[in-house]
């Protein structure tokens, strides 16, 4: 029996980055059990404004003006998605007023509506936007969650294929539980296990069968995933030219709270993935905690 899939993407008021949205289009092939809830949270006009007089005004029309640029851009995305087959009726917008701050509001959403993953479109705009948006990823990362989060940056068409971090953590094995449930009937696509090798690496082939019962317990093919062994001291661009070389549309990795993993502290300074973070391009990064 085939299950839904259901992700909650965020959608901004600008129709050319909407990176989230076009990742879905380009990497999924079977829609038939795919789910989409867009969300666009505005600026709450209330928070800064008394009510009285000619503020209550400005709140009133600042309302409007944040309402319809934000329908307008929930009607583009999902006309993107209705135009490259998904279905509308499996296709559900909404808007809202942010209540605390985004990142708060999206983890809301993102509980209460159970989705299998949070997808996060990286808008590239201004260099002040991309610091706010860096800030409400780090923030979602940060905050206790037991939810997937895509985060995705001009995603390539037809690069289908998922690279998985394998260290051995139980952050990184519930990744790869992840990566086999979303693509268990999705024919389309290869997974590669990757190891690096450092000096506290245990059997790299134990690892890899651990990562594969995973992803093969969720009913993805074993015949479709391959395993690499990698060393060198420079741990993230091992992982992002791997990916490259084979056109990979996805680098999956476990987010752990432990400083003694190797993808510890998402966004500490100098960790491998805070600079995967900050240096990965035309894909998606999949992270589970």
């Amino acid at each position: 029996m085939e299950l839904s899939k259901k992700f909650l993407v965020t959608v901004s008021e600008d129709y050319s980055k909407l990176y989230g949205v076009k990742f879905l289009a380009s990497f999924l092939t079977n829609l038939k059990n795919i789910f989409i809830d867009l969300i666009y949270i505005a600026p709450n006009p209330k928070k800064n404004h008394p009510q009285n007089g000619s503020e209550a005004l400005i709140t009133h029309n600042l309302k409007e003006s944040y309402q319809k640029k934000g329908q307008e851009a929930l009607n583009t995305a999902l006309d993107y998605l209705v135009n490259h087959n998904f279905k509308k009726e499996h296709i559900k917008t909404i808007f809202k007023y942010q209540s605390y701050s985004t990142a708060e509001d999206l983890i809301y959403e993102a509980h209460k509506g159970l989705y299998d993953a949070l997808v996060l479109g990286n808008r590239g705009l201004s260099f002040l936007e991309e610091k706010i948006f860096g800030s409400v990823t780090k923030n979602i990362l940060k905050a206790k969650i037991d939810f997937p989060v895509w985060v995705c940056r001009e995603p390539q068409i037809k690069n289908r294929d998922v690279v998985i971090c394998v260290d051995g953590s139980r952050e990184s094995y519930c990744v790869a539980d992840h990566v086999g449930f979303v693509l268990n009937d999705q024919p389309e696509h290869k997974i590669y296990l990757l190891h690096i090798l450092d000096k506290d690496s245990k059997d790299p082939y134990q690892l890899f069968k651990k990562a594969e019962e995973e992803i093969t317990g969720n009913g993805f093919p074993r015949t479709h995933i391959e395993s690499k062994i990698l060393q060198g001291k420079d741990v993230c661009s091992l992982i992002l030219n791997f990916a490259k070389e084979k056109k990979a549309g996805v680098v999956a990795l476990g987010k752990s709270d432990s400083e003694e993993k190797i993808f510890s502290l998402f966004f500490k300074s100098n960790s491998v993935s805070s600079e995967i973070f900050k240096r990965f391009e035309h894909m998606a990064l999949w992270m589970c905690k």
